[in-house]
């Protein structure tokens, strides 16, 4: 028996199904756009900074630092 998302239909109308798997990614899809927003919604620039703002800032840098190892290009692009 084969356990997978794409056997339960949610939704089906004239031919057109959807189905468990594209609803779960357009739901996660929507939170991590909810989420990006609200973590950079306040974003500043200067001497004082949040602690979140300086956690972001470190997860980015180090992400950028990984590609730029790993790859030929830029990754500052």
């Amino acid at each position: 028996m084969e356990i997978s998302p794409d056997t339960r239909i949610l939704y089906d109308w004239n031919g057109w199904q959807l189905n468990a798997t594209i609803a779960f990614n357009w739901t996660i899809m929507a939170l991590m756009t909810f989420g990006s927003w609200a973590i950079t919604a306040r974003l500043s620039q200067g001497e004082t900074v949040s602690r979140w703002q300086i956690l972001l800032e470190v997860i980015v840098t180090t992400i950028r630092d990984q590609i730029d190892e790993v790859g030929a290009e830029d990754s500052s692009r």
